[in-house]
């Protein structure tokens, strides 16, 4: 239903974004993109999901993504080729011919016919989400606060890049050793579509929720078999709050920030765990966000293993080998977690599963070694494993975190008991009850790992672990509901009711996390509006104009060096954060340590920069700039004489100096 945005976009553009005509054609562009993807790979996911109900085509969209960043990846990778546009059409149009391909040697030109109410369903759920998330954006677009700066800077960066590997933007010259396939993914499809990062981020934060929410519909599908509580669970898990949101709601604090920021301060220490629904508010793109619908997509590939008439299928194992690496250079903690639940649904179906288990681990591993081994070599760290000798959480912690969910999960086991009580029998042990028990088992599995292990770090041993840990809980509640919904509509109402009203207070919930956020400002800029440097015109004006200068005029990966900030000093290092440019030095703290700089070069390159700025004004020598390969230096005092740097932009409190000879 591709026209459905064509129709709304300008309503919803007269009242909320506020958008120019080409960046409004680059918003639709960007959507038919995602459709496009879905389609053309969907005669693939329903020869792998024969028995599936919709043919898994609510995770075509992310297994196309999957495959378009990967062949991009390899093709320009390997064959040393610019990141251009043509490669990304190349691409796009070689997925045609397997599509065509692969309808063409099946016979199943019906496919899309068979499938077409659940296609209906996807579609409307995404394109329902993709317009609430960019509608809600709009109404606090700013990417300001948290690590909104590191990521905005990323996704510019890599909207930059023309040759692969990539190196880090906060440290010039040193290799990115992080988790950037979200980034690499997500700016490629913003290249594609002609959006530029200020109003692309939004919309890469827009479409993130809809991924996960219709690949949260085809993998509750199914085990539910029912499309309505599909429906509800997928919502469910992408819109509601946690328990502590509702502790909130109900407490009478005032909708501030500190309300919606204690919503995930739970743990002990100041430690914390997020959710989807505050994760998309926040405006986080952060790899935690960027993977949870490639989460969803490796889940409904490893449970086809959990099925009694799974057969070994070669095809199947490589895609799904594909599928869940993907995680591993998004982020390697979900990466863990799945093959975590990978290995116990192995025990439960040994004998078929161990042998394409192990090769579709074996291909997770090799395709992506050429990424993750630069990712993941060479970075300073202290012990991988350790024991937590004090400070465990206990049930509370755990309660304000993910207690909306063990709601679901009593009341169903309330009533199994009332039905064994009327009955004299137990429910039998069907389908659903046992992935009830998979993710409730891994659940509380990394739960109790969480509280009494620290693996890498404390924080993100907590913070990773019970983030992935909440949406596991919660198909996990909606997994249990498959015996109650083959009851009698008269039972079905009693049992399901509570339920519901429940949800809606969990939806009120974070409507309320909204609201606390959109009252927070930093400035007085026009809301709403869906561009995410706005701010920086009513703050800091001179950057305003520089960098949309830069944004405008330089093209490619051009290095840029300015006066460094502490860690979470948003007021400096605005142009190399909001333009992409790589600077020598951004935050040196414990960002670019975790991304490979030791603290003795970040020390090294604090004293360089220092040094610069302390003599630059009287010093006429260029050395140290043309070693480092600088094209732009930003400078706050009176005007420089030296012969290498010629003015580029001049504010009333700023000025930019380009090298010659760079």
């Amino acid at each position: 239903m591709p026209f459905i945005p064509f129709i709304i976009f300008p309503f919803l553009n007269a009242l909320f974004f506020h958008l120019e005509f080409k960046e409004i054609l680059g918003l639709y562009s960007y959507y038919l993109l995602l459709f496009f993807l879905g389609l053309v790979v969907y005669p693939f996911m329903s020869l792998f999901f024969p028995h599936h109900p919709d043919g898994a085509y609510g995770a075509s969209r992310i297994f196309g993504l999957v495959l378009f960043s990967y062949l991009l990846w390899s093709v320009t990778a390997f064959f040393n080729m610019p990141l251009l546009h043509l490669n990304i059409l190349g691409v796009l149009i070689f997925l045609c011919f397997i599509f065509v391909a692969v309808i063409f040697i099946h016979d199943d030109a019906l496919l899309f016919v068979k499938h077409k109410k659940d296609l209906i369903i996807v579609e409307t759920l995404f394109s329902f989400l993709f317009f609430f998330f960019l509608i809600q954006f709009s109404m606090h677009p700013e990417a300001y606060g948290g690590e909104k700066a590191m990521d905005f800077s990323l996704l510019s960066y890599f909207t930059r890049l023309e040759y692969l590997p990539p190196h880090d933007p906060w440290a010039q010259g040193s290799l990115l050793r992080y988790y950037y396939w979200g980034y690499f993914l997500f700016s490629e499809l913003l290249k594609g579509a002609g959006l530029i990062p200020k109003v692309g981020y939004l919309v890469a934060m827009a479409s993130i929720g809809p991924l996960m929410a219709v690949a949260c519909y085809s993998f509750l599908l199914g085990i539910l078999r029912r499309r309505f509580l599909a429906l509800w669970g997928a919502l469910s898990i992408v819109l509601a709050c946690n328990y502590q949101s509702l502790i909130n709601l109900f407490t009478k604090r005032p909708l501030d920030f500190s309300y919606f920021w204690s919503a995930t301060r739970v743990f002990k220490m100041g430690l914390f765990a997020e959710f989807p629904s505050w994760s998309f508010t926040f405006l986080d793109l952060h790899p935690h966000v960027m993977a949870y619908p490639f989460v969803i997509l490796a889940l409904l590939f490893i449970w086809r293993f959990f099925e009694t008439r799974f057969v070994f299928n070669f095809s199947f194992c490589f895609f799904a080998g594909i599928s869940l690496g993907v995680l591993a250079v998004t982020n390697f903690w979900d990466f863990l977690i799945v093959y975590f639940l990978f290995g116990m649904i192995v025990l439960f179906n040994f004998r078929r599963a161990i042998l394409p288990s192990l090769l579709t681990f074996f291909i997770s591993i090799i395709f992506y070694l050429p990424i993750s081994f630069v990712m993941l070599v060479g970075r300073e760290g202290g012990s991988f494993l350790s024991f937590e000798k004090d400070s465990y959480n206990g049930l509370f912690e755990f309660l304000s975190h993910q207690g909306q969910w063990w709601f679901f999960i009593g009341w169903a086991f309330i009533l199994g008991f009332v039905f064994y009580i009327f009955k004299k029998r137990m429910p039998k042990i069907d389908y659903g009850f046992k992935s009830f028990l998979l993710l409730l088992g891994a659940s509380f599995a990394l739960m109790i790992f969480s509280n009494y292990f620290i693996l890498v770090d404390k924080i993100n041993s907590i913070f990773k672990m019970n983030t992935t840990v909440w949406v596991l809980m919660g198909l996990g509640s909606f997994a249990i509901l498959r015996k109650f919904s083959f009851m009698k509509f008269k039972y079905r109402v009693l049992f399901f009711s509570p339920l519901l009203i429940f949800t809606f207070v969990l939806l009120a919930g974070n409507m309320a996390n909204i609201s606390a956020l959109s009252s927070f400002t930093q400035s007085s800029r026009p809301r709403p509006l869906l561009e995410a440097t706005a701010f920086l015109k009513t703050n800091s004006f001179d950057y305003a104009l520089a960098i949309e200068k830069m944004n405008t005029e330089v093209i490619g990966d051009k290095n840029i060096l300015e006066p460094y900030g502490k860690t979470y000093d948003f007021e400096s290092n605005k142009l190399s954060i909001y333009t992409g440019l790589s600077s020598y030095l951004v935050w040196p703290g414990q960002h670019v340590n975790q991304r490979g700089l030791s603290w003795k070069e970040i020390e090294t390159r604090k004293a360089e920069v220092d040094s610069f700025y302390q003599t630059i004004a009287e010093s006429t020598d260029c050395t140290f700039l043309k070693a480092k390969r600088i094209d732009f230096v930003e400078w706050t005092g009176e005007a420089l004489t030296s012969k290498c740097l010629k003015i580029w932009f001049e504010g009333k409190n700023l000025k930019i100096y380009k090298t010659s000879g760079n």
